[in-house]
Parts: C-alpha cells; sequence; structure tokens
C-alpha cells in the first residue's frame, strides 16, 4: 500500500507531518480519529523491547479495545481464543 511506501519504518510515520499522514491514510478508510490510534500503536512497537497488547492497564494502547486484543492474539501470537463479542 502507499502507506508503507511512504512510510517504510515506523519512525518514518512518526516524523512525518499530521497532514501528509491524513491524505495517505484517508483512501484506506481511515480519518483523524485512527491517527491517533496510528500514532499511539507506533510509539508502543518503538518503545517496548517485545511488543504486547492487552487489556490491562499497563498494556492498553488507545483505540485498542476488546476486538483489537483478541486480533492480536489470533493473528500475531497464534492462540485459539473464543470471543465473546459477536463482530
Amino acid at each position: 500500500s502507499k502507506f508503507f511506501e511512504v512510510y517504510p519504518v515506523p519512525s518514518d510515520f512518526l516524523d512525518a507531518k499530521p497532514a501528509e499522514v491524513l491524505d495517505v491514510i484517508r483512501p484506506l478508510g481511515l480519518f483523524p480519529g485512527r491517527m491517533k490510534s496510528l500514532v499511539a500503536v507506533t510509539q508502543r512497537f518503538l518503545e517496548m523491547e517485545e511488543f504486547n497488547v492487552g487489556l490491562s492497564k499497563e498494556l492498553k494502547i488507545y483505540g485498542i479495545g476488546e476486538f483489537g486484543f483478541h486480533s492480536f492474539q489470533l493473528f500475531c501470537l497464534g492462540e485459539i481464543i473464543n470471543p465473546k463479542d459477536k463482530a
């Protein structure tokens, strides 16, 4: 996607001007509210020795709720889960 062409590494994304990023993410269906989530996930990714997501206070990332947490467990960790949500 154009996003990864323009921002091949996380720090490129964090260093970019918000208006430029919005032009790139808008065709992906992502808007200003999602940008805050992208920034939070990217900062956490760069800060953590081993990236992890959770619902507890120490692992919570802005914009990542139960659905995102279950997606992380399934697709990133390969864990078999039984989500209670209906999504």
